[in-house]
């Protein structure tokens, strides 16, 4: 059982590994005059001559940049033949090309994507730009909209808790052989017996106890673990998550009396532990 457990952890870290939080791109005023950021100002161009621009607005501006039901940007990216993209303020962008680890941040205020020819990106820029002038009249006020950053993992986390809302609204909707079906499926990645499993699940435990095991891999893993030991004692899982509470009170008290505080890991500290894992997996792998 050791074996099993050892093996279904380490695949887990393989499967989730986590990408490094970082913090958005530097983007720069264009102009003085009016709230526009880039975070490309000098349309740096890549070996087939395009460039990619990520121009941020304040989100009291987007709507007179995109037009009525995107018209105008549609309008942009039609008149300049490039491909332009938006992004919400608060979405959480995972970048796996651009560095040697997969990183995360979060987009601080709405942007757009322009990737083209520099010539033309930097000319839609300037189109917006006179759009922005001539609709609202910067030449005249003061704005007080900065570039405000907001925290990756909050924002990371809220994207997290609504993903698992979702699928726990989905796993309540199915009829009990669809249940069985989507349990088998995950289950299938770390046991063999996996109709089994997911019948014991289906037969033994409420449907909230079913959407937590199935959002969350480590509490997958563990219940997996009590239900074998089930299976091979012929006991109960009240009895095993019984063993299970009995053994983290007993390793809190030896902390105690070692005078070692007992607390959770920060997000910083497990990413550390999983990525070192994980580089000594592949270290092996190379050896081998």
């Amino acid at each position: 059982m050791i074996c099993f457990w050892i093996g279904a952890k380490l695949t887990l870290r393989m499967e989730r590994f986590q990408p490094q939080v970082i913090s958005p791109p530097n983007c720069y005023l264009y102009r003085t005059d009016c709230p526009l950021y880039l975070d490309n100002l000098e349309f740096v161009t890549d070996s087939e001559e395009q460039t990619r621009v990520r121009v941020m607005v304040p989100k009291s501006y987007m709507g007179m940049l995109i037009g009525h039901r995107g018209k105008q940007i549609k309008h942009v990216s039609r008149k300049f033949h490039i491909h332009v993209q938006t992004w919400q303020e608060g979405t959480v962008v995972v970048d796996r090309q651009t560095y040697s680890l997969p990183v995360m941040w979060g987009i601080p205020l709405p942007s757009f994507v322009f990737h083209g020819r520099s010539d033309e990106v930097h000319k839609a820029i300037d189109f917006l730009y006179d759009s922005m002038m001539r609709k609202s009249h910067l030449q005249n006020k003061k704005t007080k909209n900065g570039l405000l950053g907001h925290n990756t993992h909050t924002l990371y986390k809220k994207q997290c808790a609504k993903n698992i809302r979702n699928h726990s609204d989905v796993i309540r909707s199915l009829p009990q052989d669809q249940l069985i079906s989507q349990l088998c499926e995950r289950l299938s990645e770390y046991v063999d017996q996996e109709q089994v499993y997911a019948s014991y699940i289906v037969d033994s435990l409420s449907i909230d106890a079913i959407c937590r095991m199935m959002n969350d891999s480590d509490v997958m893993v563990s219940m997996i673990t009590d239900i074998t030991d089930a299976l091979r004692f012929d006991t109960s899982l009240d009895y095993q998550f019984c063993l299970r509470n009995l053994e983290k009170q007993k390793y809190a008290d030896q902390c105690k009396e070692r005078g070692q505080e007992v607390r959770k890991l920060t997000f910083d500290e497990q990413y550390e532990g999983e990525k070192f894992i994980v580089e000594q997996e592949l270290v092996m792998n190379m050896d081998g």
